[in-house]
């Protein structure tokens, strides 16, 4: 057993691109927060042993805990009271966007950086802050000189694209009788533009960016004819009042509205295009944990491809998916195994499973509720946690879903999911080298075993080995599972479960008891 006696904790932080030390960085471990020295060098009296959570910051770097999410604990031992951490320098892409005239100022243009992303093994883009790199914002701001920048970025790959009137399809306006008003447009303007300066999301370059670098990107907006597309909603949908259109090219969301089954969208460059939904709102109101009041809605699913090329449409036929209207509001509700108090800053990442739907955090109230929006279907729910805690189970409708997508069905509005949680998280570490014991760079991918059906591969925990060899992944349910070490370039498909199921298959399996603390043997 551990001595229970007070140990010394002392490190070093560098750069993880020179090894130099960096000074004054902020150094929190446990409760204790401390600064380094010149040399990098910082110390903790009387630590105790134990699991400690790291959060390690300085000016130009990118947060430790940000950069290392599965690497942010450390074990506290008496012979193992040493620990060193690298930071990863920060970058920035900055630049100025123009156009012939000033007119676009007046569109509320806003710039959005979408960052290269392999999480699901698939090669996309992605906002930034959807898959946690540390982007301080995925939207920037355009200065009166038509100025952006975009700081705190880490290396990788990125498309810079600026976007007219943001946020179009979330504000409608509506007249004296609560009826939307189609949004007015001009005959032409200047649209969604990827740097260099295309319209079209093909023809983006992709920004590579390295620790520190500062990198530019000046371009200018294109300008194109805009159009109208009208027509008539058969069934469920026409008794909805706004109706709205993805583009096919850049995702890009427009609103229309509907007026006894007629409906018209205004400002369509041209492009390839599907009417996507139509929302019919109910008069009911509901109840929400914080005393206010929602109005439930009903989404009509349809999917209706068009293009426009260069003249309006006029007379499109859009008409429901069968069973497609569905109540989109499901409640949850977070609660302790055995009672007590809830820890504060409860999450779920609400999503379709791969190849749609970005992961998207929502908050859960003091009270550890929260609810999802969306029509019925399969979906990944996955409870975000602070340390210290485990998910043991995901209830809904009967069923307990810690590791598979959720069949969420909008005719179950009553349906409640139920996310259990433990504050006796178990732990696995161990340490991977080579034949001749050297430290190997790796990603260890720690899944359930066996894999169940509607696998959500969200689900997948992840941790990168350090500079000797060692990993830790924490907050870990009771269970069974295998682990699989990824070196080399399989480090980038640490999702992929074409790659992952044939070596699961030759893992061996392991079981872990409430809070235990297990080290296991792997091979690259």
């Amino acid at each position: 057993m551990w001595g229970q006696s007070p140990v010394v904790v002392s490190g070093q932080v560098t750069d993880a691109a020179t090894g130099l030390p960096i000074e004054d960085a902020t150094v929190s471990i446990g409760d204790q927060v401390g600064y380094t020295d010149t040399g990098g060098n910082f110390a903790f009296d009387a630590a105790a042993p134990g699991s400690a959570a790291v959060e390690i910051e300085a000016k130009g770097y990118l947060a430790f805990e940000k950069t290392n999410p599965d690497s942010a604990r450390i074990q506290i031992t008496a012979d193992q009271a040493i620990h060193n951490f690298k930071l990863v320098r920060a970058a920035t892409i900055s630049g100025r966007i123009s156009a012939p005239d000033s007119e676009w100022r007046h569109a509320g243009f806003a710039v959005t950086l979408l960052q290269e992303d392999f999480t699901d093994g698939v090669r996309r883009f992605a906002l930034a802050s959807e898959h946690g790199q540390a982007a301080r914002h995925s939207v920037s701001v355009i200065h009166e000189d038509g100025s952006f920048e975009f700081s705190g970025l880490g290396p990788g790959r990125y498309i810079i694209c600026a976007s007219p009137q943001p946020g179009l399809h979330l504000f409608i306006e509506r007249d004296k009788n609560g009826k939307p008003l189609p949004p007015k447009h001009a005959d032409e303007g200047y649209v969604q533009t990827f740097f260099p300066g295309t319209a079209d999301f093909a023809a983006a370059i992709p920004i590579t960016v390295a620790s520190g670098e500062n990198r530019s990107a000046d371009f200018t907006l294109v300008r194109r004819p805009f159009y109208r597309v009208s027509g008539e909603a058969e069934g469920a949908a026409a008794k909805s009042d706004t109706i709205d259109v993805e583009s096919a090219g850049t995702g890009q969301i427009f609103i229309g509205t509907l007026a006894g089954g007629k409906f018209v969208i205004e400002g369509l460059p041209p492009g390839d295009y599907r009417v996507r939904s139509a929302a019919i709102p109910v008069d009911k109101k509901e109840a929400t944990v914080n005393g206010g009041f929602r109005v439930s809605m009903l989404m009509v699913r349809l999917d209706t491809p068009f293009s426009i090329t260069d003249h309006d449409i006029a007379g499109l036929v859009v008409t429901p998916l069968p069973s497609a209207v569905g109540r989109i509001s499901t409640i949850g509700q977070f609660r302790l195994a055995g009672g007590g108090t809830l820890p504060g800053g409860l999450s779920i990442q609400f999503a379709y499973p791969n190849p749609g739907g970005e992961s998207t955090p929502i908050a859960a109230s003091p009270e550890g509720v929260f609810w999802l929006d969306d029509v019925p279907g399969e979906y990944s729910v996955r409870p975000a946690v602070p340390a210290g805690y485990a998910v043991t189970e995901i209830r809904y409708a009967g069923g307990s879903y810690p590791f598979s997508l959720i069949p969420l069905d909008g005719g179950t509005a009553d349906s409640t999911i139920t996310v259990v949680l433990s504050d006796q998280p178990a732990t696995v570490s161990g340490v991977l080298t080579d034949d001749a014991g050297k430290p190997v760079a790796a990603k260890i991918a720690l899944l359930p075993d066996p894999i169940p059906a509607r696998f959500d591969f969200r689900a997948i925990r992840v941790a990168a080995t350090n500079n000797r060899g060692g990993f830790l992944v924490g907050g870990l349910a009771p269970g069974r599972y295998k682990a699989v070490a990824l070196t080399g370039d399989d480090r980038r498909q640490d999702h992929d479960m074409t790659l992952l199921g044939p070596r699961l298959g030759l893992a061996d399996a392991f079981e872990l008891t409430a809070g235990q603390n297990l080290t296991i043997s792997l091979r690259p």
